[in-house]
């Protein structure tokens, strides 16, 4: 009797294991990233376009970071994502303890295709950006300019948050106590450098509210809870675009980091999974179409630079004037000034006539930043060079095309012997 009643209870929890594991197995691929802003850009740039292009169906989810939850993901069988977004110490941490899938770059590409410090055993590189210090324009009209300044109460009073763990937060108190940023982590690697650090942090230990997420530190800021914070610099450019803030950020001691994509162990996406990353990295229409744009401007940008460049070089060259400095100067001014300077320059003089934003624009606005550097380079090769030797080919009767080539064949009908081969060699340089 007893068997008969355990025999159905049995059945039934067997049954129920399959469907769960069969339901695991049909469930549709699950990416998740950080949320915010920062994840309605990627639904837009990746997520959306994946889904139609490659018609796989796919969830979003988002998290707020810890490898404990990753833990319990792989470990507690509970691994209902399969593509996670993961900071750097969790990709450190979690490839160690085996909790992602190795990746097989041969199906994204190839290692060569990403930078170097972006390819990982266990992951690929997403995103870089920075924490910075955050405040508001509106209630600190002193504003702050160095970490040193975060933890100066009297200065600066009211509270202020940093990040809940130790990544940043340690960089953060030994900046703001004197070490240069080149030394931070040598300093880290000492448990006196860690003391040290924790030292500093006692300073303004009743001024501190600490924050996990990344919304929380402009919640923080625009509640007027604190007044200033670490941050992302996303959420802060974010709040001051979507909603109209007023917050500054201090780049001065800013600490980048990477994020990457991993593929949690034991996913029953993996072929999923590796399609989303190869869409993303590699063959997004929106990646297709920026390498072709360019190329386009590439190639042409190149070549109209190096036919001025090495025209303008060979006239200076020869150009006897007072005049020859003052033009000089203006062929490689944009050498010297600032770059945005240029920009902004070349924007207003290619508006009115509709250049803006078009492929003629681009291909003008790119050859007028890189001739000046083939003016100097042919430049510096021709000051060596005896013009006489094309004099005295077309004394001879060679056409000025032709005093181009090599006197020792100008019994040939070769229309680039004589300054080629000395310019030549910088221009491939350049």
């Amino acid at each position: 009797m007893l068997k008969l009643n355990v025999a159905p209870g049995f059945a039934a929890a067997f049954i129920a294991s399959i469907a769960l594991a069969a339901s695991a197995q049909a469930r549709d691929l699950t990416v998740v990233s950080w949320g915010g802003a920062y994840q309605d850009a990627q639904k837009k740039v990746y997520f959306e376009p994946f889904k139609k292009a490659a018609g796989v169906p796919m969830n979003d989810e988002s998290w707020d970071g810890g490898i404990g939850v990753l833990r319990a993901k792989v470990q507690g069988g509970a691994a209902t994502w399969d593509v996670v977004q993961v900071e750097s110490e969790e990709l450190a941490v979690g490839c160690e303890e085996g909790l992602f899938e190795k990746i097989d770059y041969s199906k994204i590409g190839g290692e060569a295709a990403y930078l170097p410090p972006s390819v990982n055993p266990c992951g690929v590189g997403a995103i870089v950006y920075d924490f910075v210090l955050g405040y508001d324009k509106d209630k600190l009209k002193d504003a702050p300019t160095v970490w040193a300044d975060f933890f100066d109460p009297k200065k600066y009073p009211g509270k202020r948050s940093l990040r809940q763990g130790p990544k940043t937060t340690l960089e953060i108190a030994l900046i703001a106590d004197g070490v240069p940023p080149k030394d931070v982590y040598k300093v880290l690697a000492t448990d006196e450098g860690v003391e040290r650090a924790f030292k500093k942090l006692d300073t303004i230990k009743n001024e501190i509210v600490w924050w996990k997420a990344g919304a929380q530190p402009p919640q923080l800021l625009a509640s007027g809870e604190v007044a200033m914070t670490s941050v992302y610099n996303g959420r802060i450019d974010t709040a001051n675009k979507n909603e109209k803030k007023n917050f500054g950020m201090v780049w001065d001691g800013a600490l980048y980091t990477l994020d990457s994509w991993v593929i949690l162990k034991g996913s029953p996406n993996k072929d999923a999974a590796y399609k989303f990353l190869d869409f993303a990295f590699i063959n997004s229409p929106r990646w297709m179409t920026s390498l072709k744009n360019s190329m386009i401007i590439g190639i042409a940008s190149t070549m109209l630079s190096m036919v001025l460049g090495t025209l303008a070089a060979l006239d200076l060259a020869q150009w006897k004037s007072r005049f020859k400095p003052p033009v000089l100067a203006f062929v490689l001014s944009p050498v010297v000034v600032p770059g945005v300077i240029t920009a902004v320059g070349l924007y207003f003089f290619f508006a009115p006539i509709g250049l803006t934003g078009s492929y003629l624009g681009l291909i003008l606005a790119h050859t007028a930043l890189a001739t000046p550097f083939v003016v100097i380079t042919v430049g510096a090769t021709l000051q060596s060079f005896d013009m006489n030797l094309s004099r005295a080919a077309v004394s001879l009767g060679a056409s000025p095309l032709y005093a181009c080539g090599s006197p020792r064949r100008l019994h040939e009908s070769n229309p680039v012997a004589v300054e080629l081969p000395v310019f030549a060699p910088p221009q491939v340089g350049t």
